[in-house]
C-alpha cells in the first residue's frame, strides 16, 4: 500500500481558499536607484506613472554600451560633456540623442520643451554636470506635460 502527504498536494482551482489566500498587486517594473524589497529581490513600483517617468529618466541617463546586450540603448549625453561645443550646438546635439533615443525605445512618448544648465567645470576632468529638463506628454494615458528634470554626470 502507497503512502502519501497531503502537504504536497494543491488546491482545486474554484476552491474558495484559493481565492482568499492571496492577493497580487500589479507591479509595473524594478524602481530605482536599487533598493532591496520586501519579499521580492528589489522593490517594485506599483504606478505605471512614475514607472515610465522613472523609464524615461534611465533611458537619458544610459550612454551606449552601458546596457548588456543592447549597445544602442540611451541618449549617450555622458561623452558630450568633455566636448568643446558652443551652447547652441551642445543644446542641438543633446537634444537630437534624447528625441532619437526616446522614439526608438519609447516611441509613445512626445517630447515637448527641453532646458539644460551646466554645472560647475570640474579642473581636473574638464567636464561639467548637465541638468536636463524635460516636459513630455502620453496622451493615450492622460500624462500631459509633464516634466523630468534630470542630471547627467561626468566621468569621474
Amino acid at each position: 500500500m502507497a503512502s502519501y502527504n497531503f502537504k504536497n498536494v494543491g488546491i482545486e482551482r474554484n476552491s474558495n481558499e484559493l481565492k482568499t489566500s492571496r492577493t497580487f498587486e500589479s507591479h509595473y517594473g524594478i524602481k530605482t536607484p536599487l533598493t532591496k524589497g520586501e519579499g521580492m529581490l528589489f522593490e517594485m513600483s506599483n504606478d505605471f506613472r512614475k514607472q515610465i517617468n522613472d523609464n524615461l529618466a534611465n533611458l537619458i541617463k544610459t550612454n551606449n554600451g552601458e546596457r548588456l546586450g543592447s549597445y544602442n540603448i540611451g541618449a549617450n549625453i555622458r561623452p558630450l560633456l568633455t566636448e568643446n561645443l558652443a551652447e547652441d550646438d551642445f543644446a542641438e546635439v543633446v537634444m537630437t540623442r534624447i528625441k532619437t533615443a526616446v522614439s526608438s525605445s519609447m516611441p509613445y512618448v512626445e517630447l515637448s520643451d527641453f532646458e539644460y544648465n551646466m554645472g560647475k567645470i570640474d579642473i581636473i576632468t574638464g567636464a561639467a554636470p548637465v541638468l536636463i529638463t524635460l516636459t513630455y506628454s502620453i496622451r493615450s494615458v492622460n500624462i500631459i506635460n509633464k516634466k523630468l528634470s534630470v542630471i547627467v554626470q561626468p566621468v569621474s
